[in-house]
């Protein structure tokens, strides 16, 4: 498959495709299986009644049975949020959720927010609120511009163009609130010839001007996911080695990135980084053998072991990296965790 080819496959798996009147909902509307909060018990599932959040405790969140969970956000000491889309007759909206153990408040966002085609809603937390939001919109697939409103008291900034249309597709929005509360954005845009790894932080006042994670370079880098470290983040992605993709992690240290590092073999996908405490780890699947893998690193993100757990399932588990016992790979439906046991740090 050439690399463009599975850049354009990922992209269709993560489409939320604008409609108008009331035509029957695509199935790729739907909310997944679930919806996991990496680095935490959390994550939305459906039910009769409409998507719940699981994990210590369940919660109905109230949102319309027809609307699609993207994101799902854990904080500190029990704050979470939801970022969701519903398809209206105007567009496709987002819909925010904050809340606190038991308790969910849904979030009247920005006005004036709705486009025919709008995805990953990303609601960043301050605190135990919601403070900033972000997203992707614009009037088609390759036309996505990424967006950003800050809340202010009860109302909000108008929404920031955090990075115009570009060339091509504008994909895999993802965020985080770093430990000295600044925001940070990191996608994957199409620079006219192959995905780069972009990012920016919000200062306070504004959003800095986009730039890449990574030196460029002539191959796809694909489908990242961000999560706050100490000190700064680590941001984990695909890329593709000539061959195939393999996942490579860069740690945002002050205002620059480390120079990016492979942390699986070629055959690695999707990958979600995993920080519960002092510990820091990458979540991947891998494509031969079929399964999920976990590498944990060490603070300058070398991987220190590494566990497989083989699986055709493809909806992403949560994992626990535990002690000398392996590393705990857990589905929302299944009736027991599975233990995998530690290997080698070589990929």
């Amino acid at each position: 498959m050439r690399c463009r080819d599975f850049v354009v496959r990922v992209a269709s798996l993560l489409v939320v495709a604008g409609t108008t009147g009331a035509a029957p909902r695509p199935a790729e509307l739907e909310t997944p299986a679930a919806v996991v909060a990496p680095g935490s018990d959390l994550a939305v599932v459906l039910d009769a009644f409409g998507p719940v959040l699981v994990g210590p405790r369940r919660v109905a969140l109230p949102l319309p049975t027809a609307a699609r969970v993207d994101s799902v956000v854990a904080g500190a000491p029990d704050a979470w949020a939801v970022g969701a889309t519903l398809v209206t007759a105007a567009g496709v909206e987002p819909r925010w959720i904050e809340g606190r153990g038991e308790k969910a408040t849904p979030v009247a966002g920005p006005t004036a927010i709705v486009a025919p085609v709008l995805r990953s809603p990303r609601p960043l937390l301050l605190g135990e609120r919601i403070g900033a939001v972000a997203w992707l919109d614009g009037d088609g697939l390759t036309r996505l511009a990424v967006r950003a409103a800050v809340r202010q008291g009860d109302g909000w900034t108008a929404p920031a163009t955090v990075a115009p249309p570009g060339p091509g597709s504008q994909l895999a929005l993802v965020s985080a609130t770093l430990d000295d509360g600044s925001w940070l954005l990191v996608w994957s845009a199409f620079d006219g010839h192959d995905d780069e790894v972009l990012w920016s932080r919000y200062d306070g006042k504004a959003w800095s001007r986009p730039r890449s994670v990574a030196d460029g370079n002539d191959v796809p880098d694909i489908t990242p996911h961000l999560a706050a470290v100490p000190g700064g983040a680590l941001v984990a992605w695909s890329r593709y080695d000539g061959q195939g993709y393999e996942v490579v992690v860069a740690r945002l240290r002050g205002d620059g990135w480390s120079e990016p590092v492979a942390v699986a073999p070629r055959g690695s996908h999707f990958p979600t980084v995993e920080v519960r405490g002092d510990q820091v780890a990458v979540l991947y699947q891998r494509a031969v053998p079929s399964g999920w893998a976990v590498a944990e690193l060490d603070r300058y993100d070398a991987v220190r072991r590494r566990a497989f757990l083989a699986s055709d399932r493809d909806d992403r588990p949560h994992v626990v990296v535990s002690g000398d016992s392996g590393a705990v790979f857990r589905w929302d439906d299944a009736t027991k965790a599975d233990v995998a046991a530690w290997g080698p740090a070589e990929r």
